[in-house]
């Protein structure tokens, strides 16, 4: 298979956000800034913050999404995960091709951003279908050792490849974070 365009395969996974006007979006790893584009589209009064390790992707997302970003409805932070403390809780936490998000410390870090109500978005897709879906099913076994809701694995075909989404609802607010580790 060849290699998939990365804009139809972010696009499709910022569908399966279940966006609403007024959320506030949490990206982790977002590189270019083009899931932060397709994000930005979907809010009215929400907000959006990307977090990316690299100093190079923050400015190239950055330069992509001025607008929103002079006008507040976005920004960009250089951190890596776990160690990022945003001090804010989010609606929706995603994350396409971070495996990082995917172990007990990056769970913890959703965890710890995910507001009430909020749901956790993790993306795998690979050109070998069976890699895509072993991921997605190690992550969701992750989630429900780590408390999350009932994960949903989504799959759809992007331009003839696969995109596996896992889909899970932040864990009880009373839930014990000692078990993440």
């Amino acid at each position: 298979m060849t290699a998939m365009s990365t804009e139809p395969r972010l696009r499709a996974i910022v569908e399966r956000l279940d966006l609403r006007p007024g959320h506030h979006v949490l990206e982790v790893g977002c590189g270019h800034g083009i899931a932060a584009t397709a994000v930005l589209e979907r809010l009215t009064t929400g907000r959006y913050v990307g977090l990316d390790r690299s100093p190079k992707m923050i400015a190239a997302a950055e330069r992509r999404t001025a607008a929103a970003v002079e006008a507040g409805r976005a920004r960009f932070t250089q951190a890596a995960l776990p160690d990022a403390d945003l001090g804010v809780r989010f609606d929706r936490v995603f994350g396409a091709r971070v495996t990082a998000l995917s172990t007990p410390a990056g769970l913890a870090f959703a965890a710890r951003h995910l507001g009430p109500g909020g749901r956790l978005v993790l993306a795998f897709d690979s050109p070998a279908a069976g890699r895509t879906l072993a991921q997605a099913e190690a992550a969701a076994a992750g989630l429900r050792a780590a408390g999350f809701g009932a994960p949903q694995l989504v799959s759809a075909d992007v331009a003839g490849h696969g995109v596996t989404c896992v889909l899970a609802d932040a864990p009880p607010a009373d839930h014990d974070p000692v078990t993440f580790s």
